[in-house]
């Protein structure tokens, strides 16, 4: 059983909803319904989820969300950022959503000075 699948199954039971899963695979996932997708990340940033059945797109998202360290107050500003993205990948008709793990890390990589030069600093006045 892969890692992926063991910590699946930990968030289900975290949840309550280790009956719901039947098979979850990583090869040749179906197209996403991008109206649930996009709601389930709204009722992520709500703090309050209503449902008790996903796809595994679904599924890998709450994955995500649950490995990834941050801070609790950063999320919902992180999932507003990644909605939006998400809304734009549905106008342009993308086949699947961006994974929120990749989401994060092309942040915190965006974030970072890309120069790894020391800033100058101006000599202070006298």
């Amino acid at each position: 059983m892969s890692t992926a699948h063991v910590e699946l199954q930990k968030i289900l039971r975290i949840f309550g909803l280790a009956e719901h899963i039947h098979n979850v695979n990583d090869t040749a996932l179906p197209k996403p319904n991008w109206p649930s997708y996009c709601q389930l990340v709204q009722q992520l940033i709500s703090g309050t989820v209503r449902r008790n059945t996903f796809t595994q797109w679904e599924m890998k998202l709450l994955l995500d969300v649950q490995m990834i360290r941050m801070r609790k107050s950063s999320r919902s500003e992180m999932l507003r950022r990644y909605l939006r993205v998400i809304e734009r990948q549905v106008v342009t008709g993308s086949a699947a959503p961006l994974r929120f793990a990749h989401f994060v890390e092309d942040e915190s990589r965006s974030r970072k000075p890309i120069s790894a030069e020391p800033a100058l600093s101006l000599p202070r006045a006298s």
